[in-house]
């Protein structure tokens, strides 16, 4: 089984989406070829992996995008034919519409991998709309987002499937609360900095409600803060005069250690699919109180590992904070219950045999 991920950077060095798409390549049992836009130490990890990485240019911009679009789909077919490849996995829409022309042309199977979900009132465009009527199959996340896509993009339900991410849960380690400052009760923000992630907003909505009602709390944010965006963020809690309240850590390579330290995570997005830090945070018994972006209740009200809250309303997020920052058993039980919940969805094996299943179905179809 010979697959082609066309898989789209960022400039951030976190990418949830990357990540979770590396996992799965790293256990399957395929002949794995990559295509990306940007050359970042990502590439170098896949070359030092084994996998064929391709570096192809892409414009974003007006005339140069439909040049773009053609080269990258002639790219592709030429590509498809010469290594007779099964499968283009595309990981993003971007990544997928520079591929998917080539790859029906080619007379290969196609596969859309949705990580997102716009939102409400927010309508899929033209170009969602071929991307969905050109694939064979769809992947998302969750039920949640899987009932969402079909409903909203008109899409077979026969046609789309949704596979949980993979978190590496051998790296979960034992609670390391001596590390981290004593006397503090520790909240990790976990999340590159940008207005999707809405940091601002609960730095200037959020924290004097959380400060009140847990007047001991550290707030650790985690994730790419050297942007624009991230100073906007650095100099409000300066303005704000919540110094003593933050702190500012940025990109980390092993957040799992983080997880184990944290007594509890806040997601407070505009938007999500299915977070990563979510399911991160829990896996490493960590709970979570987070706003009901996509997949929330499904993950955490449905498997007892956390609260959500109306998104936007900071007075019931901090409220719900309080509850277990005063409960420690209450806690205590979520983080059983976020372990046991790990384990069951988003253990490697289970999900690496989701996927193997879905390209082996698409396959045969």
């Amino acid at each position: 089984m010979k697959i082609l991920f066309a898989i789209f950077q960022t400039k951030n060095l976190s990418n949830g989406g990357v990540q979770s798409i590396t996992n799965v390549i790293e256990n399957l049992n395929a002949d794995c070829h990559i295509v990306t836009q940007r050359e970042t130490s990502r590439n170098e990890s896949w070359r030092q992996s084994g996998y064929q990485v391709n570096l192809i240019k892409v414009k974003t911009q007006g005339f140069y995008k439909v040049i773009s679009l053609i080269k990258s789909n002639i790219w592709a077919y030429r590509y498809l034919k010469s290594h007779t490849i099964d499968i283009v996995h595309g990981n993003d829409i971007d990544a997928y519409l520079h591929m998917a022309i080539g790859a029906r042309l080619a007379g290969v199977k196609l596969l859309l991998n949705i990580r997102d979900i716009k939102p409400n009132g927010q309508i899929y465009g033209f170009k969602w709309k071929v991307a969905s009527k050109l694939a064979h199959h769809i992947i998302v996340l969750s039920k949640y987002m899987m009932l969402e896509i079909t409903k909203r993009l008109k899409y077979s339900a026969n046609k789309i499937s949704y596979i949980y991410s993979i978190v590496d849960i051998e790296s979960r380690s034992s609670k390391e609360k001596n590390i981290l400052e004593k006397g503090y009760f520790h909240i990790g923000y976990v999340a590159a900095f940008m207005a999707k992630k809405q940091q601002y907003d609960f730095i200037n909505n959020g924290m004097s409600l959380l400060i009140s009602r847990v007047p001991n709390c550290k707030i650790h944010f985690i994730g790419d803060v050297n942007n624009e965006y991230g100073i906007r963020c650095k100099e409000l809690v300066t303005k704000l005069k919540l110094t003593q309240y933050v702190e500012f850590h940025g990109f980390q390579t092993n957040v799992a250690s983080w997880y184990s330290k944290l007594d509890l995570t806040v997601l407070a997005s505009q938007r999500e699919g299915l977070a990563r830090c979510m399911i991160e945070s829990i896996s490493y018994g960590t709970p979570v109180v987070s706003f009901d972006v996509s997949s929330a209740k499904e993950i955490l009200e449905d498997q007892s590992c956390g609260y959500v809250v109306k998104g936007g309303d900071y007075f019931n997020l901090s409220e719900s904070i309080k509850e277990l920052y005063v409960d420690d058993s209450l806690r205590h039980h979520m983080s059983k219950n976020g372990v046991t919940v790990g384990r069951k969805l988003f253990y490697k094996e289970n999900v690496k045999n989701e996927y193997t299943r879905t390209y082996k179905a698409l396959i045969d179809a």
